[in-house]
């Protein structure tokens, strides 16, 4: 395969249709940016810790305007608990990492999120 079309694979996420595809693209884009993850290994379901952090910093994100986490769940193609454990995950770690919350913290603001 050709190695630039590797790397737009990796640059373009695969989130379901949802009328919050367009914002949670943009959380991802800017958390890939942050993070200096491609956007779909964020999505991927790769067990390295760097991904797996930010994974979680995006559910987190994510859940701030996405009602139901059962929404948010089919969106990423996943179960509602996972993404209420991700999301817990991530606050715990914003709690014990304060560069890591300065990170999460610092994309919310970009996207308005409290």
């Amino acid at each position: 395969m050709d190695p630039k079309n590797i790397s737009k694979k990796l640059e373009t996420p695969q989130l379901g249709p949802s009328r919050h595809s367009p914002r949670l693209n943009s959380i991802l884009s800017t958390l890939g940016d942050s993070f200096g993850i491609p956007p779909a290994l964020i999505l991927s379901s790769s067990r390295i810790s760097s991904l797996v952090e930010a994974r979680h910093a995006f559910v987190f994100l994510a859940s701030k305007f996405v009602r139901r986490q059962s929404d948010l769940a089919r969106i990423l193609k996943c179960d509602h608990t996972t993404i209420r454990n991700s999301a817990i995950r991530a606050q715990d770690l914003m709690s014990i990492d304060s560069d890591y919350a300065a990170l999460v913290r610092s994309v919310a603001e970009k996207h308005g999120l409290k």
